[in-house]
């Protein structure tokens, strides 16, 4: 993939082909953080909360980051293309579920 990008038409190609692709709709991502607080010059990092990026066509995204025991999710979506509220209640109601069977 890195080389196809390094030239202009490369670029743009590559840019005309995620546009037009029809292979992935959604995506899921976790990212796994520190399990005890972190600070920066002694001021405490209180929340930390995920965000993706949409690219290409790809019309809905799922987030998920862990920061000191705690797990925040966050929907990106296209909301030209769907209705985000179904979604995000959806998860909700499956978070809740998880959190019930600890």
């Amino acid at each position: 993939m890195h080389e196809l990008t390094r030239t202009r038409l490369g670029t743009r190609l590559f840019v005309r082909l995620a546009r037009h692709q029809r292979l992935i709709a959604l995506f899921v991502t976790n990212v796994r953080g520190p399990r005890r607080p972190l600070a920066l010059a002694g001021a405490p990092l209180e929340h930390v909360w995920p965000v993706a990026s949409l690219g290409g066509n790809v019309r809905l995204g799922i987030a998920a980051v862990s920061y000191d025991g705690v797990l925040r999710c966050a929907v990106h979506c296209d909301a030209d293309a769907l209705p985000v509220a179904p979604v995000a209640r959806a998860l909700g109601e499956e978070l809740t579920r998880i959190a019930a069977l600890t």
